[in-house]
């Protein structure tokens, strides 16, 4: 179909389509939504809103089996993947994937993983899921690890990749590289599902990349630079590495319409486009979807108005579009195969969230948690019949000692309730902040607005505040008892000991940021805001004494007042400043020397250590902590969220023992003195909080937040 005859297919569509009623509709979650969803053993499965999995008999939505998550409220969702009648789940937080049997649910087989595992997805055209975990690779170092599992559990191959799956097809599954800045993706890793053989695919035309589609060889993926716009979409032929890219205009699309998804079939290129605005904004229904002829290089046909929201499902003689937004009608629509014209249209209540086709039904998951089927109007695309995969030599895991540096657990106290409550929905009771307050006592501050005083020795609470009104996410303590709580939201709250007990102190209030400290006799309270202003305050009056600005681009989560001193960014240098100097005026300490870029990535992490300073280097694969001329570098693949984000780091007095962890990957000690590491485990993150691990002052203690619960903290000592 010319350009020029498109006027003409959106008049045959509007006068043709006619209202279907769904054959089956059923509410599997809470509303927000399914997650995810899968076919399979004559079930449709989906991950709900709160990551349980639910499987329904595929023509009579009744529900066969549900099995509820270990950690409902989790940031990471439950993977799901179904190779034919067996549905693979990797739980959050679990180090095994789970086999169940897509029609009663029951587990077939468990796949032991060397950690938690954190993505995991279906190998279409073979008898494999891939799942990935932290493992041990080639060489012997720990990094993210890709294991192909067979139908039966056992592991086929096993590959380094550099981030977690974000998609499959064609005989490959795809792996991101992570930009360094959020969930942005830099680039796209392809590997094989026969062999677990991996492809990096070429950079693109722009910074960031999503992953589309995939078919016969060839991926399809979006390319976009930050702050949206409609960006280009490429094909590349995989194993070698050819890459062709047309420009949004180049497919039919017209200015302010961005990619949402694509779906290759041969020679046909279904491309599904969204406006640029807000849809809270501008719910108009003015975005199509478009059918390339990439054989003929032109436009073939567009679709009628509508306003989108995800991508296009081939389901055969029809794709299978679903639609909607805020203020906009919500809808299911079956259109032609070639020329687009709606066929069937069913109302949704609320807007898709996931979409999938068999060879006689459609399949969408609606943000009011239902789950709808409807009836196609011509037929479905069959399943084609699966390979199966070889065990190869690299699906082994070498046998490697970790090293034991004579730390242990020596108690775990229940420091939270194991419920909380953060903005306003109830959590698991998490850990947020602590602090010693001298060698024999720690506090502990969370999601129930509280901070409550321990007995190192036994375990014993000494004392527990009143309700503080937001989350405690932070806490810093002096020896004499003094200790001072970071409020969400924009206030530290200071207690003092008097006798066996504590007492409120001052409230300081501020603009929200990310930093606070103490002076070394606990006399003053830094904090900063998000303008980039840093303020002192009396800690016994609340009173601000003095503040200075300090533009940078560094995060403020990765400074620290230590020792009475403050190292700040001030302009394109470091400058260390005395916490209890508060005098108007008073100048800063010179610091020399400091990067901003170095060691293959960018500064995210200063703060004062001894008469030197404690630098981290962050890329998007590792990072480097370095201390005078000590280097350590850890391997952050498969870690949670960004390069740019500082890890977790405490660093005993004695300059000896360092403690790191970043979201997602082993918490580890470090013998800065003799080189050994020695692993304390991954401590998942929550909704409310991420791992927290202090020293104590003579760096005998290490207290780990929300290990091995969330609400609980566990006290590491050193046998000597």
């Amino acid at each position: 179909m010319r350009a020029g005859s498109w006027g003409m297919a959106l008049l045959l569509s509007a006068g043709s389509a006619w209202a279907a009623k769904p054959l089956w509709t059923r509410t599997v979650s809470p509303e927000a939504g399914p997650k995810a969803m899968g076919l399979g053993g004559g079930s449709v499965v989906v991950v709900t809103w709160d990551n349980a999995v639910v499987a329904l008999d595929a023509a009579k939505g009744t529900q066969r089996w549900k099995a509820a998550s270990p950690a409902p409220d989790d940031v990471q969702a439950t993977g799901l993947a179904v190779v034919d009648d067996t549905v693979g789940v990797l739980w959050t937080g679990k180090a095994e994937v789970e086999g169940r049997d897509a029609a009663s649910g029951a587990v077939r087989w468990t796949a032991p993983l060397e950690a938690p595992g954190t993505s995991l997805a279906d190998c279409p055209g073979y008898q494999l899921m891939v799942a990935t975990a932290r493992g041990t690779g080639p060489d012997g170092q720990k990094t993210l690890m890709a294991v192909g599992l067979g139908p039966d559990g056992a592991p086929r191959w096993r590959a380094p990749v550099p981030g977690d799956l974000v998609g499959a097809g064609g005989g490959y599954v795809f792996a991101e590289q992570r930009s360094g800045v959020g969930r942005l993706k830099s680039n796209l890793v392809a590997v094989r599902c026969s062999d677990g053989a991996s492809f990096a695919l070429p950079a693109g035309p722009k910074r960031h990349v999503d992953f589309l589609d995939a078919e016969d060889g060839k991926v399809v993926t979006a390319h976009f630079d930050s702050g949206g716009g409609s960006g280009p979409l490429c094909i590349t032929v995989i194993e070698k590495g050819v890459q062709g890219c047309m420009d949004a205009a180049d497919l039919g699309a017209r200015p302010g319409w961005v990619i949402q998804g694509a779906t290759k079939r041969g020679p046909l290129l279904l491309v599904s486009t969204g406006h640029i605005e807000a849809y809270n904004l501008n719910d108009t229904p003015d975005s199509k979807v478009l059918l390339y002829d990439l054989g003929a290089e032109k436009p073939r046909a567009l679709s009628e108005p509508m306003t989108a929201s995800m991508g296009v499902v081939d389901a055969g003689q029809q794709w299978v579009a679903a639609f909607g937004t805020t203020g906009a009608d919500d809808t299911l629509s079956l259109l032609d195969e070639y020329s687009l014209e709606t066929k069937a249209k069913v109302a949704l209540k609320k807007a898709p969230r996931v979409l999938a086709a068999d060879a006689e039904r459609a399949y969408v998951g609606s943000y009011d948690g239902a789950v709808t089927a409807v009836k196609l109007v011509a037929p479905g695309r069959e399943a084609t019949p699966r390979a199966k995969v070889a065990v190869a030599a690299s699906a082994q895991v070498a046998a490697v000692a970790a090293p034991g540096l004579g730390w242990a657990a020596t108690r775990v106290i229940d420091a939270h309730p194991k419920t909380g409550r953060t903005s306003g929905q109830k959590a698991p009771g998490t850990v947020a902040g602590l602090a010693f307050l001298g060698n024999d006592r720690l506090v502990a501050g969370g999601n129930d607005d509280r901070v409550r005083v321990f007995s190192v020795a036994d375990g014993g609470r000494l004392y527990q505040s009143k309700g503080l009104g937001k989350d405690v996410d932070g806490l810093e303590g002096c020896a004499d008892g003094t200790f001072a709580a970071r409020i969400y939201g924009g206030a530290v709250q200071v207690f003092r000991a008097q006798g066996a007990t504590w007492k409120p102190g001052a409230k300081v209030k501020h603009d929200g940021g990310w930093m606070f400290g103490l002076s070394g006799d606990c006399g003053v309270v830094v904090a900063d805001d998000f303008g980039g202003t840093f303020t002192y305050y009396d800690a016994k009056s609340g009173r601000s004494l003095l503040n200075f600005d300090s533009q940078g681009r560094m995060d403020r989560r990765g400074l620290r007042a230590r020792g009475g001193k403050l190292l700040v960014q001030q302009g394109p240098a470091l400058a260390l400043h005395d916490v209890g100097e508060t005098r108007e005026g008073s100048p800063a300490l010179e610091t020399k020397g400091v990067a901003l870029e170095a060691e293959g990535g960018a500064l995210v992490q200063a703060w004062p250590a001894g008469d030197g300073v404690l630098l981290e280097y962050c890329g998007t694969a590792a990072c480097t902590v370095v201390l005078g001329e000590r280097r350590v570098t850890f391997d952050t693949t498969g870690g949670v969220w960004s390069a740019s984000v500082p890890s977790m780091i405490d660093l005993s007095p004695d300059g000896r023992w360092l403690v790191w962890g970043r979201d997602g990957l082993d918490l580890q000690l470090v013998d800065l003195q003799g080189g050994g590491r020695q692993s304390l485990g991954v401590v998942p993150r929550t909704m409310s909080a991420t791992p927290t691990a202090r020293f104590s002052p003579d760096g005998k203690t290490l207290a780990v937040a929300m290990q091995p619960e969330p609400w609980q903290v566990t006290l590491y000592r050193r046998g000597e």
